[in-house]
């Protein structure tokens, strides 16, 4: 029997899993829209602070000035290269992560890189969406089978 260790999934990968497991069969359209938006929201957050967590991604905060007449200075986040940006194993939920900050031409404020990947994983029907990758890795790894998710989490037009 496999141990929880031997198992190496990202916390948001294990999330799915527990949901999964326990899906909101019985909720009405209105409230599912809004727990699937909520469950891809944490998703990312999982996924942002466990790329944190790896050192794969830094945040650097920055005091700037800025007005001519009247100085302002304001203080920014930044998320920036971490000490394992180029040497790590990525998951494909974190390889979006790792590419906006490749994309960028300097360091990317934290408002953007939230708008990026709100953009690419929020469409339920993208490919590249955050629940999608997560399901192919866990089916390709053998954790749940494909079959018994498509009756899980149904997503039909209305929704």
């Amino acid at each position: 029997m496999k141990t929880i260790d031997s198992l190496q999934l990202s916390p948001a990968e294990s999330l799915f899993i527990i949901i999964f497991a326990n899906p909101n069969n019985g909720a009405s359209a209105i409230a599912r829209r809004y727990y699937r938006r909520a469950f891809r929201t944490q998703l990312m957050r999982l996924t942002f602070l466990d790329l944190l967590l790896r050192k794969v991604l830094k945040i650097d905060f920055r005091i700037e000035s800025f007005g001519f007449i009247f100085k302002r200075t304001s203080k920014r986040t930044y998320i920036v290269r971490g000490e394992y940006f180029s040497n790590t194993n990525l998951k494909p939920h974190e390889l979006p992560f790792k590419n906006c900050i490749e994309r960028a031409k300097a360091d990317l404020e934290l408002r953007g890189l939230a708008e990026r990947l709100k953009e690419l994983f929020f469409e339920l029907e993208n490919p590249h969406s955050i629940e999608k990758l997560i399901r192919e890795a866990l089916i390709s790894g053998g954790h749940i089978e494909s079959k018994e998710i498509k009756k899980k989490f149904r997503y039909s037009e209305k929704d």
